[in-house]
C-alpha cells in the first residue's frame, strides 16, 4: 500500500474502533449484555493494532488474535498468560476486560 493508502486504511479502522468504544461505553451504562460489550472491547483492541500496524508495516495479518497483533506491533513489550483466566470488570465506564486482555481507556490518553 502507499503511504496515504495506508493512512486513510487507519483512520477508517480507529473511527470504527471509536464507534466499538461508544458501544462499551453504552452497555456500561446499561448494566450488561456483558457478553456483546466483551466483543466490542476486542474488535476496537484489534482494529486499534491493525491500525498502527497499517501505518508501520503497510499491511496487517487477516485475523482476530489479539496476541498475535501486538506481538507484531511492539515485539516483546507484553506478556500474556499462557492460560486465560475467564474475568469481566467494569469501573466506571473506564475498564473492561476479559479473558486474558483487559482494556482500559482514559479519554485523551493511552494507558
Amino acid at each position: 500500500m502507499k503511504r496515504r493508502d495506508n493512512l486513510d486504511v487507519a483512520q477508517s479502522l480507529l473511527h470504527r474502533a471509536c464507534e466499538d468504544e461508544q458501544t462499551i461505553a453504552l452497555i456500561a451504562n446499561a448494566n450488561g449484555p456483558w457478553s456483546v460489550g466483551c466483543f466490542h472491547c476486542q474488535q476496537a483492541a484489534e482494529k486499534r493494532l491493525k491500525a498502527l500496524l497499517a501505518i508501520r508495516e503497510g499491511h496487517f495479518p487477516r485475523t482476530h488474535d489479539i496476541g498475535q497483533l501486538i506481538e507484531l506491533a511492539e515485539p516483546g513489550m507484553f506478556t500474556l498468560r499462557e492460560k486465560p483466566r475467564p474475568y469481566l470488570q467494569v469501573g466506571g465506564n473506564e475498564t473492561v476486560g476479559m479473558g486474558w486482555c483487559k482494556v482500559t481507556m482514559v479519554a485523551g490518553e493511552r494507558t
